[in-house]
């Protein structure tokens, strides 16, 4: 069953997490269960074999959550919000990455105190990410774990529940841009 998005919602959740969105201009959020969403082995090995963030940071592979670990993680949680952004570039993907760690605070402040998010693309807050430096992380509290690094299909998740997603190609600007902000 299609879930329509929608800008006003009579989940509070969503309500909460579209108010920290439309500060970003962000105004597509909806509930999905966590039982609907894939996780599958071949996704990171896309990361692996076709993505030049590999390697490059803790919210990427292979130091990001396997896919085995997000299996058990999901396990744990009902429901998530999944959060569309339209971005033209890398710097708007980072700024749409700020705006779901953002919404993940402002629910866990609420009352959902499980709220984590799992977000796109590789993170950029640092000019060298200390994993090269055998270090942690130098801002846990900026970083979280790239939605398809943990294996997660977004094509699949997305066409259960909004539309059918192509590949992106370079002449595809903006582009939608997705997260799941893990909820209860």
């Amino acid at each position: 069953m299609k879930i329509p998005y929608t800008g006003s919602s009579p989940d509070p959740e969503v309500a909460i997490v579209l108010k920290v969105g439309r500060k970003y201009g962000i105004d597509e959020a909806m509930i999905i269960y966590t039982s609907k969403i894939d996780v599958m082995d071949w996704v990171v090995l896309r990361c692996k074999y076709g993505c030049e963030n590999y390697n490059k940071c803790y919210s990427c592979p292979p130091h990001s959550v396997e896919p085995d670990k997000m299996r058990k993680i999901l396990r744990e949680y009902k429901r998530a919000i999944l959060v569309a952004a339209k971005t033209k570039d890398l710097e708007a993907q980072q700024k749409f990455r700020k705006a779901l760690i953002e919404m993940e605070r402002e629910l866990f402040l609420t009352k959902y105190y499980k709220a984590f998010a799992l977000v796109p693309c590789c993170c950029n807050e640092c000019e060298k990410c200390a994993v090269h430096d055998g270090k942690g992380c130098r801002k846990p509290n900026e970083s979280r774990p790239c939605i398809e690094g943990t294996g997660i299909d977004v094509f699949s998740l997305v066409s259960k529940y909004k539309k059918s997603l192509k590949p992106i190609t370079e002449k595809d600007k903006p582009f939608e841009s997705y997260g799941v902000i893990l909820l209860d």
